[in-house]
């Protein structure tokens, strides 16, 4: 088998909206809007494609291919002023996928309920949209966060945008997760220091029987558990967070920490 670090080679073609951000798109074509924009129909798309060569594969492991890494169409809106959508769609491989699917109220900034299929609230890298990228995969420390659940959100900014908050529970993974994010010179855009950003957030909840695999970016799998193993007890993840954002720069600082009981053998305790 290659080594999964040192020999492949993937090109990606990205076609985004223009101004296209994490949670959506914000530069969405508007095909229906009320005065005031009280009632409006945006429509958005997100196509990645993606080149996978192996360099020095002799055994012929690995498939060498170009391949449409994400298709996904966007519809999304908002409804009687307090009420906005969101259904992202996934169709690369031939498979429709529910990316995201939920309804956000909007009475105000301070407390806002989200429910539906949506990120969990964990992982800095996860909760930036696929459009904001610089590579077709996310790092491998992604690969330990939550990624999207059928769940209950509320979330809101306090103290005039310095404190944002995120709590969740989830349907499928019965998680709890929370998250809070700092932003001390919210207030004063004109200094060096604005995009300064703190935060902290984790998870807690049962540890799923079936464990997971793992993959390089090449999605070539490097660690998998023994056929026998099962996952048991409770799982809790905590992910410190530091990150500046600048024009047009962006740096991120982010670290993980997963605790979790070991696979667990049938018939052993």
């Amino acid at each position: 088998m290659p080594h999964p670090f040192r020999t492949w080679l993937a090109l990606g073609v990205f076609l985004v909206p223009a101004g296209a951000s994490a949670q959506g798109t914000s530069g969405a074509i508007t095909v229906a809007a009320s005065d005031g924009g009280d009632n409006r129909l945006q429509l958005g798309a997100l196509v990645q494609f993606d080149g996978r060569f192996a360099v020095d594969d002799s055994q012929g492991n690995v498939t060498s291919t170009f391949l449409a890494r994400r298709v996904r169409p966007i519809l999304q809106g908002r409804v009687a002023k307090h009420v906005d959508f969101y259904l992202n769609l996934d169709f690369a491989g031939g498979n429709v996928n529910v990316r995201d699917a939920y309804v956000d109220t909007r009475f105000s900034d301070a407390f806002r309920v989200r429910a539906g299929k949506g990120k969990v609230p964990m992982g800095l890298e996860r909760l930036h949209g696929a459009a904001s990228l610089l590579f077709v995969e996310r790092a491998m420390p992604t690969t330990v966060a939550p990624d999207r659940d059928w769940q209950v959100q509320v979330l809101g900014d306090l103290a005039g945008g310095r404190l944002n908050y995120t709590g969740s529970i989830g349907n499928d993974a019965k998680d709890v997760a929370g998250r809070l994010v700092v932003r001390p010179w919210a207030g004063s855009p004109a200094r060096r220091l604005s995009g300064v950003r703190v935060g902290l957030a984790a998870t807690t909840g049962p540890q799923p029987s079936l464990l997971p695999s793992f993959r390089t970016d090449g999605q070539q799998m490097y660690f998998s558990y023994g056929a026998d193993a099962a996952g048991v007890g409770r799982r809790t993840r905590v992910s410190p967070q530091a990150f500046l954002l600048l024009r047009p720069v962006r740096r991120v600082r982010r670290t993980g920490v997963v605790t979790r009981p070991c696979a667990q053998r049938p018939g052993r305790r």
